[in-house]
């Protein structure tokens, strides 16, 4: 075990390098640049948005910009924004818990919503309820994200007018945990939707698998209850390679942040990195790249070990 977490921390340096480096020479490699953004300011004369892009290192190739950016990282120093001077940490951090609520949120609801499901489709296979919910998913699968978020704003917000249409808490109201729910039920819905199909085929799928084993109808033989057989000896099996769907569902759900907060201006990292990348703000694209980054590594690793820890089976060498 100790060997293969060698390994995995080896790739995972090495992935998140990879990353930075992908991320930061496209970045630069997109037209435009944070001059145009600084030459927009009908203040700013053409000399001195020159001397600010020397004093910013933004004169220097992209590969001295990018070592000089590496040797700030080992400092634990992002930086600070183009756009706005302030510090790429407070920028990112402040942001950070809106999107987490949101995509955790998220995350327990389409599990809550989707295990069922599928445990339902496993014991009643090609019924009509299992074509129902097997078809259903499919078509929320290949609905975009934007597509559904104005889809349900065109109805709890413009028809039935029964939520808020975008923003975390009203401007009229405290901020209280109601309004924040209220504002948080059709981002948090419209992020789950994709994930609550695809988490339930694969339930339905390893469930399916579980209650064919031999020891199954060796519980069932002995007369032990469906309802024992199932959510005792067969869930626990079936819920383990759920693990490595939540891991891989992780830059998924971040991808699909970004664009529920820009439908709902919901006030995440999502939606900060949308204005950076428009107005060409490399350190804080970099520096929520980075957060990112590690978070997803880091998350995929401690599940690849929690895999191996609760499967018997597995064993690392």
């Amino acid at each position: 075990m100790a060997r293969y977490i060698v390994k995995r921390l080896i790739v995972t340096i090495i992935t998140f390098f990879g990353i930075t480096i992908i991320v930061f020479f496209m970045a630069n490699m997109a037209p435009g640049s944070p001059i145009d953004y600084l030459l927009s300011d009908p203040a700013m004369t053409a000399e001195e948005a020159a001397r600010r892009a020397a004093q910013l290192g933004l004169d220097q190739p992209v590969y001295v910009q990018y070592f000089a950016w590496l040797g700030q990282l080992f400092k634990l120093n992002l930086g600070f924004s183009y756009r706005t001077y302030r510090s790429v940490s407070d920028m990112v951090f402040e942001r950070l818990g809106n999107t987490v609520v949101l995509t955790g949120s998220s995350l327990i609801l389409s599990y809550l919503i989707a295990i069922p499901i599928g445990i339902y489709s496993a014991r009643k296979p090609y019924s009509i309820g299992d074509f129902a919910y097997s078809t259903s998913a499919l078509i929320i699968m290949a609905m975009p994200n934007f597509f559904v978020g104005m889809l349900l704003i065109f109805i709890f917000s413009v028809k039935l007018e029964w939520l808020p249409m975008s923003g975390m808490y009203s401007t009229n109201a405290s901020r209280s945990m109601i309004d924040l729910l209220a504002h948080l039920a059709m981002p948090v819905l419209c992020l789950a939707v994709q994930q609550i199909g695809n988490i339930m085929r694969h339930m339905r799928s390893d469930m399916l698998e579980v209650l064919s084993e031999d020891y199954i109808r060796t519980a069932r033989a002995k007369g032990f209850r469906e309802r024992r057989v199932v959510y005792t000896h067969a869930l626990r099996n079936a819920l383990t390679p759920m693990i490595s769907l939540f891991s891989n569902s992780l830059p998924f759900l971040v991808g699909g942040a970004v664009v529920t907060e820009q439908v709902f201006s919901w006030p995440g990292i999502g939606m900060l990195m949308v204005n950076s990348i428009t107005a060409r703000d490399y350190p804080v694209i970099m520096g929520i790249t980075t957060i990112i980054a590690v978070t997803v590594l880091i998350g995929n690793l401690l599940l690849d070990i929690l895999y191996g820890i609760l499967d018997p089976k597995i064993r690392y060498s």
